[in-house]
C-alpha cells in the first residue's frame, strides 16, 4: 500500500523530476533568468510546466517552473514560479512515500483524474507562510494537491474528494 507524507529531505533537484529525454529532438534551448520574490533563479525553457486551468484563483496563469529556492535554509521546498507573471509564486513541499498523512486510494483517485501514471506523479502542496506569536507558522494545503506529470510537463492542481484532509496541515 502505498502512503505518503510531507518530504523530510531536501526537495528532489530539477533533473530528478524531468522527463528523459529520449523521443525529444535535440534543441539547444537557452536558460530563462526570472527574478522572484527570493532572488534570482535560472529555468531551463524546455522544462516549464502547463498547469492545465491554473491554479485556483488564478485560472489565467499556466506556464510554471518549478525550481529550488534560492535560500539554503529553504531546501526541503521549492518554488512553483509563474513564467507570464514574475509576482506570481508559490512554496511548495513535495509529498513523500512513507508516513501516511493521504491514503494510496485517494493518490490514485488523483492520478487518475490527471491522466497521470503514478511513477510519473510529483505531487506538491501549496505552502502558507504567516506570521504567528514568537515568529512564523508554515501550512501545507492537504486537501488540494498539485500533480506534476513529469514525463508531460503538465499539471493540474486537484481537489480530493477524501474531504478529511485539512486545508491548514501544520508543518
Amino acid at each position: 500500500m502505498l502512503t505518503t507524507a510531507l518530504a523530510e529531505s531536501p526537495a528532489p533537484a530539477r533533473s530528478d523530476w524531468n522527463p528523459p529525454q529520449e523521443g525529444r529532438p535535440e534543441i539547444d534551448m537557452p536558460e530563462m533568468k526570472i527574478e522572484t520574490r527570493f532572488g534570482p533563479i535560472s529555468v531551463d525553457a524546455d522544462r516549464l510546466v502547463d498547469v492545465q486551468g491554473g491554479l485556483l484563483g488564478f485560472p489565467g496563469r499556466r506556464k510554471f517552473a518549478l525550481a529550488p529556492i534560492p535560500d539554503e535554509r529553504l531546501d526541503r521546498f521549492m518554488l512553483l514560479q509563474s513564467i507570464e507573471d514574475s509576482a506570481l509564486s508559490f512554496i511548495v513541499v513535495p509529498l513523500a512515500a512513507d508516513a501516511g498523512l493521504v491514503e494510496a486510494a485517494d493518490i490514485a483517485e488523483v492520478c487518475a483524474t490527471t491522466g497521470t501514471d503514478e511513477q510519473d506523479a510529483l505531487i506538491v502542496l501549496i505552502v502558507t507562510v504567516r506570521k504567528a506569536e514568537g515568529g512564523i507558522r508554515m501550512t501545507a494545503n492537504l486537501r488540494a494537491p498539485v500533480v506534476v506529470d513529469t514525463r508531460r510537463l503538465v499539471a493540474r492542481q486537484c481537489i480530493f474528494s477524501n474531504s478529511r484532509y485539512p486545508i491548514q496541515q501544520a508543518l
